[in-house]
């Protein structure tokens, strides 16, 4: 299958979930997101909003602001640009649709955050395999966004998180030279380590 025809597939997975599930799922990703290894070691979170039947992860964001973390939510950073900024998130932010009509932060430059300056990126996905690819809705946003991180030292880099429901694990996608890998996937049942190729 080509990405088109995968994104169909996993969209149409995920989007056979009903809510009762999608608020399981939600519970047990919070639970799976603050077993990663080295999350101790955490201070400021990126996620997202969710949309489209995607696992949500605000449950994981209210319980990482309780214990004091910096958290904040991915920005459109205007028409013509595929790069995003990420903004200050709190239980009191107001909200606003983006063009896509998905929900986002409306805040002043004061509160956004660089990417360099984040230590975990939860990003949402279509579809992944053990290696860590990720397959995204194809607008490139993300990838875009994370390819600023190639000129910081690998081990200075947040890590890059991707999160599903445990449906949308493929046995392997295919990879074009500009797609971002990711450290781990966590689902509503696993940590998955990434394999690499």
């Amino acid at each position: 299958m080509d990405k088109a025809q995968l994104r169909l597939k996993f969209r149409d997975l995920r989007s056979k979930l009903n809510s009762k599930e999608q608020l399981a799922a939600a519970f047990a990703l919070a639970e799976n997101l603050f077993k990663l290894p080295d999350f101790v070691k955490v201070k400021s979170i990126a996620a997202y909003w969710p949309n489209d039947h995607e696992i949500n992860p605000l449950l994981f964001l209210e319980k990482a602001m309780h214990q004091g973390l910096n958290c904040y939510l991915p920005l459109l950073m205007g028409d013509n640009s595929l790069l995003l900024d990420f903004a200050s998130y709190t239980c009191d932010t107001h909200m606003q649709e983006n063009k896509f009509g998905i929900l986002e932060p409306h805040v002043d430059a004061s509160g956004l955050a660089s990417i360099e300056k984040l230590d975990l990126i939860v990003v949402p996905l279509v579809a992944f395999d053990k290696y860590g690819t990720r397959l995204g809705m194809g607008a490139g946003y993300y990838d875009s966004t994370l390819n600023k991180l190639l000129d910081i030292e690998p081990n200075a880099r947040p890590m890059i998180v991707g999160a599903a429901h445990n449906c949308q694990q493929a046995q392997e996608l295919p990879n074009d030279n500009w797609d971002w890998s990711l450290s781990y996937i966590v689902t509503d049942k696993a940590i998955i380590k990434a394999q690499g190729r």
